[in-house]
């Protein structure tokens, strides 16, 4: 999955709707942290990490991001993942997905 933005748009949310395996909304009522993290192709560090925001009802798997200042403020494809973190320990990663950065017009 890709998502598109604009270079030096902020202050935006991304919504993301968090699956299990079988293609049914998983159920975040146990989370306590839900992290983005993205790095550009290739680098060796991370360009950004944040905290999401559960939607209620947590049942249907959804949270947001607010997108920062510095987050887009360099053209080109970051990969990117969701990390979970569960009230008992347990944390899960979901699959990576692109964000793709592009020059705003002249």
């Amino acid at each position: 999955m890709e998502y598109e933005y604009v270079r030096n748009d902020r202050l935006y949310s991304i919504r993301f709707t968090i699956k299990n395996a079988d293609g049914t909304a998983a159920d975040l009522t146990d989370v306590t942290l839900i992290t983005i993290n993205a790095a550009a192709v290739g680098a060796a560090a991370l360009k950004f990490t944040g905290s999401c925001v559960r939607t209620a009802p947590y049942t249907d798997g959804i949270c947001t991001y607010t997108v920062q200042q510095t987050d887009t403020d360099t053209v080109g494809i970051y990969h990117a993942e969701l990390v979970l973190t569960y009230s008992g320990g347990k944390i899960f990663t979901t699959d990576r997905f692109d964000l793709n950065v592009v020059k705003d017009l002249p």
